[in-house]
């Protein structure tokens, strides 16, 4: 009995003012949809599109790791979290600048010991040549009169032979003389080289790169 009773309440027809509430709420529901189709016209999206597309942006670039490092290195370093890879990255720029500051200062040194090298043998030559050339002032051979031919000839012809001799090692002597010099001639270009070049690049660092480039391309 109940049963029927409610299910004649619930076939009965609705009151006027629940059918007034009714068509309000379903104007309400297509105004809704209507702005909502608005928005997305004027966007060029549709509705929580923009929210996905934020979410999808990207964040910061990613930081590159070090050039020198390896694949294996370079992975890890991916791994790491964004403020640990700057970290990193920035001792391992400075570690790179030290090093090359070291093997810059490395390879200066070797370049001015090997000048004041370069200079220590020239003068060695120089002193070498100076005394080979008065050893070889002092021993000078001469040749045996040719009148001796007729009075001994064994005796002309044995003079001779030391006089041939000596005419060799003399000529040696001067040969090593000036060999020695020119070989202290050689040193000291080879070191003023150097120095044209370490003037250069002193005054390319005072004036910048512009001056260096002037003089290379008018160089060029």
């Amino acid at each position: 009995m109940a049963d029927l009773q409610h299910d004649a309440e619930a076939s009965a027809p609705a009151s006027a003012d629940d059918r007034v509430e009714d068509f309000a709420e379903f104007l309400d529901q297509l105004e809704d949809e209507r702005e909502d189709e608005i928005s997305s016209n004027e966007t060029g999206q549709e509705p929580g599109e923009n929210e996905q597309d934020q979410a999808a942006e990207p964040g910061d670039p990613a930081i590159a790791p070090p050039i020198s490092w390896d694949s294996d290195a370079k992975d890890l370093f991916e791994q790491l979290p964004p403020d640990l890879q700057t970290k990193v990255a920035e001792r391992e720029a400075q570690r790179e600048r030290a090093l090359q500051s070291a093997t810059m200062a490395a390879a200066e040194a070797k370049r001015n010991a090997m000048a004041e090298a370069n200079a220590a043998f020239a003068e060695q030559q120089r002193l070498y040549a100076a005394h080979l050339e008065q050893i070889a002032a002092n021993y000078s051979p001469q040749r045996p009169d040719p009148a001796l031919l007729a009075e001994d000839p064994q005796a002309f012809y044995q003079l001779q032979a030391i006089y041939e001799s000596e005419a060799s090692q003399h000529h040696a002597l001067t040969q090593r003389a000036q060999q020695a010099q020119a070989e202290a001639n050689q040193r000291d270009i080879i070191n003023h080289h150097h120095a044209l070049a370490q003037d250069h690049a002193a005054l390319g660092a005072q004036l910048g790169e512009d001056w260096t480039g002037g003089r290379v391309a008018r160089c060029g």
